[in-house]
């Protein structure tokens, strides 16, 4: 699916004095931004300042101590745990800085298993999954586990298993922060390319200003809150 990558009015996402705290620390404070339809963002930031932590709120990965988190026009502490866990799988997809695949499963499998989670049918599930792994120049490792793909094999694959619902918002953490600087050019490429393919709303973590200034929009944090 090719989207005008226009950005839209309609506000996808949408934090509201968003407040979060480890013990004594606190990390996040009063953290409130809109996110529109097909825009792409970077969150950026000292290390330490929260960016990891935001990321985790407002992809629902994690709860805040206070305020409000809306998400494709639902209000996430509104929702039920089966509620929240349909919407990530369904509507939202996820990278994360080291991939996260699971070790036991070939490639083709691991990209796979969101849409068998979402009680897709198997066949149309290794078929897009395939067909996926084949738009991102994978194709002849799909039966490989990843301990026998290289550092940015890894990264495409997790970035097909996180379209393979085909997810509305597309989270990444940090994706480029472990790949050296050939893959890091060739992944900023693809998240580019893959937004206007998939009309995807995207928001980066990012300590990479490289990724960051081709975004529409730069989030910068600083000691927990947005500057």
């Amino acid at each position: 699916m090719s989207a005008d990558m226009n950005t839209s009015q309609e506000i996808v996402l949408s934090a509201k004095g968003v407040c979060k705290s480890f013990s004594h620390l606190r990390v996040l404070t009063d953290v409130s931004f809109d996110i529109r339809r097909y825009e792409f963002v970077s969150i950026v930031g000292p290390s330490g300042t929260g960016k990891t932590t935001l990321l985790q709120i407002i992809s629902t990965l994690a709860d805040a101590d206070s305020g409000e988190m809306t998400i494709l026009d639902k209000q996430t502490s509104r929702l039920s745990h089966e509620e929240v866990c349909r919407l990530r799988n369904t509507d939202l997809g996820f990278v994360f800085q080291f991939h996260q695949l699971l070790p036991e499963f070939t490639a083709l499998e691991n990209v796979m298993i969101p849409a068998l989670i979402a009680g897709r049918d198997e066949s149309e599930a290794h078929k897009e999954a395939m067909a996926l792994l084949t738009r991102l120049g994978l194709s002849e490792r799909s039966t490989h586990h990843p301990n026998e793909l290289s550092g940015g094999e890894k990264q495409r694959v997790a970035v097909a298993r996180a379209l393979i619902n085909k997810p509305q918002i597309l989270f990444a953490d940090e994706p480029t922060g472990s790949l050296d600087s050939q893959n890091r050019d060739e992944l900023q490429k693809l998240f580019l390319d893959l937004r206007k393919e998939f009309g995807l709303t995207v928001i980066v973590v990012t300590h990479d200003m490289t990724l960051a200034q081709q975004s529409d929009r730069i989030i910068e944090m600083k000691d927990g809150r947005i500057i």
